[in-house]
């Protein structure tokens, strides 16, 4: 967990950040051959290898991990992080569904199933988990930020105005909005919601 927090640090070099991921990748190996039942030691490396970028060597753990202990989510989760890395939404979706599948109620679950599904195009599918969990869509910021990357900026609106109903007074959604809408390129929308935010701050 340090070596992937070193990939953040500003106080370390390249280099530096590189030779703490070799050895926090060297040191799971051997760790994984003295205990090659413990499951959460390859989870945790597989989770490890996709925040380094090496989905493959993940995909190589997690679905040996995966094998070992099929009911356990987090496994799959994290089999969906590395296939979209390698940009196979298929696969990842497939992974996504099977954890969300052995516990529909968990809302991290539902989270990434619903995520997954609008990266690879299953709007219907998305659709039926946001049926299930009613507030997941207006909720969650990683479903959000999809929506914004795949640039359904009716999606996006639509949220936002959900989330203004509900905080009428809080400038922060204002100024969170015209950040998006700026990285949008819709630069005189992002200004208007700055003076929206500007004028609920003034007026409270």
């Amino acid at each position: 967990q340090a070596a992937a927090n070193a990939l953040s640090s500003s106080t370390l070099s390249d280099s530096q950040k590189l030779q703490v991921i070799n050895i926090a990748i060297s040191e799971m190996k051997k760790q994984i051959a003295k205990t090659p039942l413990d499951v959460r030691t390859k989870l945790l490396d597989g989770s490890l290898l996709n925040r380094v970028g090496l989905p493959d060597d993940a995909l190589a753990v997690l679905e040996d991990a995966h094998k070992q202990s099929p009911d356990k989510q987090s496994i799959l989760f994290e089999i969906a992080e590395s296939y979209l890395q390698k940009k196979d939404s298929a696969d990842a979706l497939a992974a996504a569904k099977e954890a969300y599948d052995l516990a529909p109620a968990y809302d991290q679950a539902a989270s990434v199933y619903a995520t997954v599904a609008i990266y690879a195009g299953k709007q219907a599918e998305a659709d039926a988990v946001f049926k299930a969990h009613p507030d997941l869509e207006a909720s969650d910021d990683g479903i959000l930020q999809t929506y914004a990357n795949a640039k359904q900026y009716d999606k996006v609106a639509a949220i936002w105005k959900i989330r203004f109903a509900k905080n009428p007074n809080n400038p922060d959604l204002h100024v969170s909005y015209a950040g998006m809408l700026y990285n949008f390129g819709m630069k005189q929308q992002a200004l208007a919601e700055l003076k929206n935010a500007i004028q609920i701050e003034t007026s409270v």
